[in-house]
């Protein structure tokens, strides 16, 4: 279980006021995660696309990064807007990401008036990694433009 996301932006320093709640399992077959994402403020959430690999500043969302082979250089990201539309790429270089890339992904979202669900699959032939490693590193992170929050798992 992942929780007690920390703030980027506006500023750096302490906890998201929007609290975002994740939990991981897997089995031989996929990763599946669920991210619990609190809303206490009143209003419709911000979806400026439904399309795939939307305009991510643009929109409330998630994004996770999976560092597979544990180099700090290379991944894989998956996200997902409010709306439902998933945002998926390659990254290399520490930062460049390549959007060109499509997973397998599967995804559902849930909208309340008080929080949105995100349910994902990731099918573990769509990635890479060592067939030894048990370990790898990951991210987190959520964009809340009503309230301005960018937070993360690990800033």
């Amino acid at each position: 279980r992942v929780e007690n996301f920390r703030l980027v932006q506006p500023v750096d320093t302490g906890f998201a006021q929007q609290k975002s709640e994740l939990m991981l399992i897997y089995d031989d077959k996929a990763l599946y995660m669920a991210v619990i994402f609190y809303d206490t403020i009143p209003g419709k959430r911000i979806a400026e696309s439904f399309r795939r690999d939307f305009a991510f500043n643009n929109n409330d969302n998630l994004l996770t990064v999976f560092d597979t082979f544990r180099d700090q250089t290379n991944g894989f990201s998956f996200g997902n807007s409010a709306s439902g539309a998933i945002w998926d790429g390659l990254v290399s270089d520490g930062s460049v990401m390549n959007l060109n890339w499509d997973s397998k992904v599967e995804l559902k979202v849930k909208d309340y008036p008080d929080k949105w669900i995100t349910e994902m699959k990731i099918p573990f032939k769509s990635i890479r990694y060592p067939s030894k490693s048990q370990t790898w590193y990951a991210n987190f992170g959520r964009l809340d433009l009503k309230s301005n929050e960018k937070s993360v798992w690990a800033p």
